[in-house]
């Protein structure tokens, strides 16, 4: 997942204020230790990392995770056996990607201190999804086609004039659902702030 798009991914999204959401995510965040769950290239770990955080990134995607090691960043498709994380992050919608969430869930959950803080932005089921959309950023265009299904949304995405083309499937829940899900999996809601969800290790 992500592989087709890694070449370009920082050039689409170059004016992302990735650190400005990390400043609000540092407010959230107990103690200085962080795994960042679908790290993609890395720009919100460098970005942590600069403010003194120790930053441990996983990411499935190889291309992608070659960008976030280019980076200065300790990356892996997997979670590190045996290390212990004060904080997980999922960012960027990526806790849309799990079909099985409580499952993924848990995972985060075992890496995570008592009382480690999880925090996460999500696609609500609640928002409008537009058949097709289209963009352009940085010299490159991007068609989206996105497909809602109950709670399943393919989406297809059609990158110009570097003719790129992925499909992703994500999954969306509402505020209600994503609360009982996190909470089903180990962890007490603690709040919303802004488009953060908060949660702690039960």
């Amino acid at each position: 997942m992500f592989n087709t798009e890694a070449k370009i991914y920082d050039k689409f999204y170059t004016k992302k204020d990735y650190e400005g959401e990390v400043v609000e995510l540092v407010s959230l965040l107990k103690g200085k230790s962080v795994v960042d769950v679908g790290c993609g290239t890395g720009r919100h770990a460098e970005e942590l990392q600069k403010k003194g955080y120790d930053v441990f990134g996983v990411e499935p995607s190889a291309e992608m995770a070659a960008f976030a090691h280019a980076r200065g960043i300790s990356v892996s498709s997997t979670y590190p056996p045996g290390r212990m994380f004060e904080n997980a992050v999922v960012l960027f919608d990526v806790i849309n990607f799990f079909p099985g969430l409580i499952s993924e869930l848990k995972k985060i959950h075992a890496v995570l201190t008592t009382g480690g803080r999880l925090i996460f932005d999500a696609w609500d089921s609640a928002e409008k999804t537009n058949l097709l959309s289209w963009s352009f950023r940085n010299g490159i265009g991007r068609i989206a086609y996105k497909r809602k299904r109950g709670n399943r949304v393919d989406v297809k995405f059609f990158f110009f004039p570097s003719f790129i083309y992925s499909h992703h499937v994500l999954f969306v829940h509402s505020a209600d659902e994503l609360k009982n899900l996190t909470n089903s999996a180990g962890f007490a809601f603690i709040a919303k702030e802004g488009k953060w969800w908060v949660f702690q290790k039960r």
